[in-house]
């Protein structure tokens, strides 16, 4: 089923805007409540006659599940169906920084259960627990950082090749015109985040629907490619 998916879209070389393929397995019917499973895939055909292929693994709800619990078990259901990983929602894994954990544990420690009853402070035995804990985040300064160089470089490879797309809304105060911008974030070193945007062109072209399917896809490539060519994070 997978396979013949792939080979559809490979195959294909139809001028087309947008084409998808819903691939359903599991219930299609019955009891209220019961998921549909699918493997979606689009091709959006370009302006430059490329075709630009997005592969969405989600799953369809016949009846809308309510609770996180409901949707995580039809995700690992799907994902025995399927044989692949379906992701509910995007976690970001923990990015280990050196600055970071040495501010936590100095002027941001807010562990309430170390100041005490009456709030006063850290009593010389937990002093003395502390000392140590520096020392060895100073001892190993060289190895958190390379970790945390690691794990950035990790994070946004994988953000430039499949980025999340927000859609947003800007006015010309000038024309009274609103367009619409798509943007990303990337991680960068201390814990922050920078801001990747790009220019969608006027609302009016996206039915100014800020979750139209369209922009969102056309905001994908234009932020993939913008994220191709900056190296300045």
């Amino acid at each position: 089923m997978e396979n013949f998916a792939k080979n559809f879209f490979q195959s294909t070389e139809a001028s087309f805007l947008i084409k998808e393929l819903c691939i359903h397995t599991g219930d299609t019917g019955g009891e209220e409540g019961r998921p549909t499973f699918f493997w979606s895939l689009s091709a959006v055909f370009s302006k430059k006659s490329k075709i630009n292929l997005e592969i969405n693994y989600g799953i369809h709800y016949l009846c809308h599940m309510k609770t996180q619990k409901e949707k995580n078990q039809a995700a690992k259901k799907a994902e025995k169906l399927l044989d692949t990983k379906v992701i509910v929602k995007s976690v970001t894994p923990t990015i280990i920084s050196y600055d970071t954990l040495r501010d936590e544990f100095t002027s941001n420690l807010r562990f309430k259960p170390a100041f005490g009853v009456q709030g006063l402070g850290l009593n010389p035995n937990l002093k003395n627990h502390l000392e140590i804990l520096l020392k060895v985040l100073d001892k190993n300064k060289s190895a958190l950082e390379e970790l945390e160089n690691a794990t950035l470089s990790f994070l946004v490879a994988a953000i430039t090749e499949n980025p999340p797309v927000y859609i947003a809304r800007t006015k010309d105060i000038k024309t009274d015109i609103e367009y619409f911008i798509a943007k990303t974030f990337i991680p960068i070193k201390g814990g922050k985040k920078k801001e990747i945007k790009v220019y969608l062109g006027k609302a009016s072209e996206y039915d100014n629907d800020t979750k139209h399917n369209m922009a969102k896809v056309v905001g994908k490539r234009l932020l993939i490619k913008a994220l191709k060519e900056k190296s300045d994070y």
